[in-house]
Parts: C-alpha cells; sequence; structure tokens
C-alpha cells in the first residue's frame, strides 16, 4: 500500500523514508530560532517540518494546571505554554518560510479551530498525538478534511488503535499511516520494541512508521530494517538550550546521519530472494576455487583423489564434481599447480 503525502512524495516501505523534524516547540517562541530551524532540516534533506498548534486552553484543563505545585510553579509552567504556543499569523509565517526552503509544512492540531486553520493552510497532512489518539471526535473532524493521517501511538492498548482506524475510516478516509511511538523521553532500549512496527503494519494493513524519543540516531535507523516508512525526529540546534525537548533532540548532525543513513538501508533491505548483482557474478571466478594438479602429471595418469588440490581461481572443473574424475585417464601431461580440464581427460 501507498500513500502520496504531496504529488512527488509517497509514503511506503519499498520508498525512501519520508523524514519529518519535528520542531515541536524547540523554536522557544522565537519566529528567528523557528526559521533557522527549517534551514537546518531542509539542508539535512529532512522532508517535513512540523510544529505544534495548542494553546493555553486547548489541551490542558485547569484542574491539570492545579496539580503541577505551586502557584509559583504552576504560573511558571502557564508562561512557558504561552511562549512556545504560536498564533494564526506565525503558522502562516512558518509555512512560507517552509515553501522557501521547499520542506513540507504540518503542525499537530490539539481543537477544532487549529483543525480548521491547518486545513486553510492546505498542510498535506493531519497528524494525531498519541494523547489524543482515544480522542475520536477530534481524530473523525481530521479525517473529514480528507487529507492524509499520520497517527501516533504511543500509550495506546491495541484496541484503541483498532477505534481510531475505524473512526478515520468511517469518514470514508483510507489515507492512514501509523507511528509506533514510546511516550518516554527518552525511553530505555528494553523500552522501545521496535517490532511493533512490522507488527502494526501486518494488523491494519497501513504503512507505519516510527516516532523516536530515544536519545541518539541508531533506533531510527534500526526502524528502517523493520519497515518504517516514516521517521519522526525532535530537532534542535544544541541539546543544551532551555526548553522542553531539545534533550531528546536530533542535531542538524545526527539528522543529516539520519537521513542519509535511512535512504541507504532502504536500498540495502531489497526483497525477499536470494540473487547476485552483476558485480558479485563477476567476482565468483576470482573467489571460488578449481582443481589443479597437486604434482606434475604425465599423459596416461589414471587420476585418483590425491592428484588434485582446490585452489583459486574458479574457472576450471569445480571441486564438487571432482568424483567425476577419478578414474579416468589424462591425454596430456599437465604441470603442477595448474588447472586440470575436462578437454584433458579421455
Amino acid at each position: 500500500m501507498q500513500i502520496y503525502i504531496t504529488p512527488e512524495k509517497k509514503i511506503s516501505q519499498f520508498c525512501k523514508p519520508y523524514i519529518i523534524a519535528e520542531i515541536g516547540a524547540n523554536h522557544n517562541g522565537d519566529m528567528k530560532l523557528a526559521r533557522k530551524l527549517i534551514s537546518e532540516a531542509s539542508k539535512c534533506g529532512c522532508d517535513a517540518v512540523k510544529f505544534q498548534s495548542w494553546t493555553l486552553t486547548s489541551v490542558d484543563s485547569e484542574a491539570c494546571f492545579q496539580e503541577c505545585g505551586t502557584e509559583k510553579e504552576i504560573q511558571k509552567i502557564k508562561d512557558q505554554v504561552k511562549k512556545y504556543s504560536l498564533n494564526q499569523s506565525q503558522h502562516k509565517e512558518l509555512k512560507k518560510i517552509c515553501q522557501e526552503f521547499n520542506v513540507d509544512f504540518c503542525s499537530t492540531p490539539f481543537s477544532f479551530d487549529e483543525v480548521d486553520m491547518l486545513a486553510e493552510l492546505d498542510v498535506p497532512f493531519f497528524k494525531v498525538a498519541s494523547g489524543d489518539l482515544t480522542y475520536l471526535q477530534l481524530i473523525g473532524y481530521m479525517a473529514e478534511k480528507r487529507k492524509p493521517m499520520v497517527v501516533s501511538t504511543g500509550m495506546a492498548k491495541l484496541s484503541e488503535i483498532e477505534a481510531a482506524i475505524e473512526t478515520i475510516r468511517s469518514k470514508g478516509n483510507n489515507d492512514i499511516i501509523l507511528l509506533h511511538c514510546v511516550s518516554l523521553y527518552p525511553p530505555e532500549a528494553s523500552e522501545v520494541n521496535l517490532k511493533t512496527i512490522p507488527y502494526l503494519n501486518e494488523t491494519f494493513g497501513v504503512p507505519c512508521g516510527f516516532s523516536d524519543h530515544s536519545i541518539g540516531i541508531h533506533m531510527p535507523l534500526a526502524s528502517i530494517a523493520l519497515g518504517a516508512s516514516v521517521i519522526e525526529k525532535h530537532f534542535t540546534l544544541d541539546h543544551n538550550m532551555e526548553g522542553w525537548d531539545h534533550a531528546v533532540s536530533a542535531t542538524p548532525e545526527e539528522m543529516t546521519q539520519i537521513v542519509q543513513y535511512s535512504n541507504e538501508i532502504q536500498i540495502a533491505i531489497g526483497h525477499k530472494s536470494k540473487t547476485l548483482s552483476p558485480r558479485e557474478v563477476e567476482m565468483r571466478s576470482g573467489f571460488h576455487r578449481s582443481i589443479v594438479a597437486s604434482t606434475p602429471l604425465t599423459a596416461g595418469t589414471i587420476l585418483k583423489e590425491k592428484h588434485f588440490a582446490f585452489k583459486r581461481p574458479g574457472t576450471g572443473i569445480k571441486p564438487v564434481e571432482a568424483k567425476y574424475l577419478v578414474g579416468r585417464k589424462l591425454k596430456c601431461d599437465i604441470k603442477f599447480d595448474f588447472p586440470i580440464t575436462w578437454n584433458d581427460i579421455n
């Protein structure tokens, strides 16, 4: 199955992986920093950059904030949420910047109004956050926009994933991509469970990818070998920057490696068969062995196994064919260490 994100880019495990640089809130409320992140993601070869579209009131209730600690601590978090949120004008500006750097602009909406705003901006797909997998009302509203749906599955039970898929399909939208995700920042290696990727693909029959929160580049690269057709990785300029996700993000150097190596791995996966490349065929004669004389042999010699040695190159009689030479008579002399050919025997 393949899904077109844009007329030029399609999602399939047989195609170049679609790489999303998850900027999220790593712009820290600074549009100059956001521009720099987009520019660097483009240089890395990423297909898309993704932001998050929320406000102080579109996700967390006041009761949720009250669980964050003291009044001072609560106010600090509210100030951060307000600072890191993006208004409609900023969304439009970010899309223009993405067009300037030839990278797809997308964002995760957390409310109906934000879905409408992103639809007006003609994002190539809608992203469902792991935390909203059970928010079927919002998922259904996104699906009605008839754009591909990229659905993260962190914290989800299989039945919840199935319900989300059924909701999307009930709206006449069959363009669904699941992202295996572990909603820990970062997860331990034992918690990543990359075999979930082919399992989700086999279970639901849709393209699958990996939304990664691990440290380093090895987990997303490993996911390609297990069939991931989309990689989403948080992106930063510096792990030590102030903010929520910089520590678990990829730097430009790391993202460049993810893009480069994931493309190479996808090509190297190949197909389920045992075939030889033309270059490997050329190597056969040089590295395989042939039957050569283990001692100088004279015409009339009745060949025995003791007369044989097996050495490179493999241009003569194969070692497995030695039994067909035993008992045969030589028609000519054979020098030591030279091949015995079918023309040399009666």
